[in-house]
């Protein structure tokens, strides 16, 4: 599991009903289980997410190595799209903060 700081900014904005909708703008149908959203889509056979509530969200993904090349990147390209969405941060700015964090 991964969790990812959201921007101030992003912060005030953000609530389940609109990661949900992040989700399914990026990766298509998304199921709810107890708070916990739910999308399989490309090399990804599951991902999970949920706000944590401290301005931040978690983050747990299954991958299929089992797709091709063009499919696994267009996994990536969509992922960070939706990291984007939902964080406010670039791949650059959250891999700096990982980086800090460790």
């Amino acid at each position: 599991m991964h969790e990812y700081d959201i921007k101030k900014t992003h912060q005030k904005d953000m609530d389940a009903g609109k990661l949900e909708n992040i989700i399914r703008e990026n990766f298509g149908a998304v199921k709810n289980e107890n708070g916990k959203l739910t999308v399989s889509f490309g090399g990804l056979s599951e991902l999970t997410t949920w706000l944590t509530g401290n301005g931040k969200i978690a983050v747990e993904t299954k991958m299929n190595p089992n797709v091709s090349n063009e499919i696994a990147a267009d996994t990536v390209k969509r992922y960070n799209a939706f990291l984007f969405a939902v964080t406010g941060f670039t791949t650059k700015e959250r891999a700096k903060k990982a980086k800090k964090s460790n």
